[in-house]
């Protein structure tokens, strides 16, 4: 199950854009308000259902394939108000 993979990553998608924002803010000498947008873009990639047949033959011994890897990437566009 990916769901808390996923909920990590998007928490950590947060808070980078909480960091990011409280830098500008600071820099630019102005206040952080309050969140006004978020917008999420995920993207996941694993085992293709064609990669899952492979894995079945490759069970039954008829070809060797090597154990998959799942890459899990979140992003988030914050707006916030400038006080």
């Amino acid at each position: 199950d990916r769901s808390e993979f996923i909920a990590q990553a998007k928490r950590a998608a947060v808070a980078d854009a909480v960091e990011q924002a409280q830098l500008l803010t600071t820099a630019a000498n102005v206040e952080l308000g309050r969140v006004l947008l978020i917008t999420q873009h995920g993207r996941r990639s694993g085992r293709s259902p064609m990669m899952e047949a492979a894995f079945d033959v490759a069970r039954a011994g008829a070809v060797p394939v090597a154990q998959g890897e799942l890459t899990i990437r979140e992003s988030v566009d914050m707006v916030w108000a400038i006080e």
